[in-house]
């Protein structure tokens, strides 16, 4: 189970230049990127599709390796967001 507090910070620092982070954010900066709260909010998101979705290639996204815990943190973060609009 991932810390989402290290997940929110982990995501400020890199994934924010792309992507809406904060809650009641729905709109990123990269318009092909989507907010961390409607990523959540999609129906039959769980943390399996975060880890599988993590694990594919997007071509709009850049290569990014993240550690186990880090993942674990990033996708505790994006599922606290659940249900917050």
């Amino acid at each position: 189970m991932g810390d989402a507090k290290a997940g929110f910070a982990y995501a400020s620092q890199v994934c924010i230049e792309c992507h809406a982070v904060r809650s009641g954010e729905r709109v990123s900066p990269h318009t092909k990127a989507p907010a961390f709260e409607l990523v959540a909010n999609t129906r039959g998101m769980t943390d399996w599709a975060l880890r599988v979705w993590f694990q594919s290639p997007h071509p709009s996204m850049p290569t990014l390796v993240l550690s186990e815990k880090q993942g674990d943190d990033v996708i505790a973060y994006i599922l606290s967001l659940k249900n917050l609009r």
